[in-house]
């Protein structure tokens, strides 16, 4: 038994040391996109169904390859073409862009621990 308890906190160290280097990659590449976690906590939306609208607009943007990569090129986002796919106002995109930004990083990058926590939410 005690065997096993070394085994699940030597596995929580590696996951934890993963979810460190995950983290600091996806801040140097919010840098990369000028946005801060302070930038993030005033343009995320209050309400839940705002929040849920963001999460589908940024899983839409990355699973679509034309925008994901105006996302990358032009880091920013396209929202006209978003709207074409979308039934969310122009401006409520446009208030939560830094957010659904940030979001759409995480569903394109490598961020398996990230993701994993943005959908238990």
């Amino acid at each position: 038994m005690v065997v096993l308890l070394e085994d699940r906190k030597e596995i929580s160290q590696k996951g934890r040391i993963h979810l460190e280097k995950e983290i600091a990659a996806y801040i140097q590449l919010l840098r990369d996109y000028k946005i801060t976690f302070s930038d993030l906590t005033n343009s995320c939306p209050k309400n839940a169904n705002h929040r849920q609208e963001a999460i589908k607009v940024a899983r839409l943007i990355s699973e679509n390859n034309q925008l994901a990569t105006y996302v990358k090129v032009k880091k920013k986002l396209p929202i006209k073409e978003i709207q074409k796919f979308v039934s969310c106002c122009h401006k409520t995109i446009s208030k939560y862009r830094r957010y659904v930004l940030a979001l759409t990083l995480i569903y394109v990058g490598d961020f398996t621990n990230i993701k994993d926590y943005i959908n238990q939410c």
